[in-house]
């Protein structure tokens, strides 16, 4: 059974519109699939909102109010998901 994750932060009080916030799953660990969550909705990735290669760390760029969350993050291996 995977860890439970958690998620970490670059940046807890950006300037609106301006600064980017990554925020990264944690822990880093191998064979394993990171699924984002944001409102309890499956994170749709946009022009402002960009996933690494592995999933694992999140971009939001110009970050504002609207993108304030929850973020959550789910990690996969192949025996088994540890819940968000």
């Amino acid at each position: 059974e995977p860890p439970k994750p958690s998620i970490t932060s670059n940046n807890f009080n950006p300037v609106e519109n301006k600064d980017i916030v990554v925020l990264t799953c944690q822990p880093e660990t191998q064979n394993t699939t990171y699924l984002w969550w944001v409102n309890n909705q499956s994170l749709l990735v946009s022009p402002r909102l960009l996933l690494s290669t592995d999933n694992r760390t999140l971009l939001l760029l110009s970050a504002t109010k609207n993108d304030i969350g929850p973020y959550e993050c789910e990690i996969q291996n192949p025996v088994g998901a540890q819940p968000r």
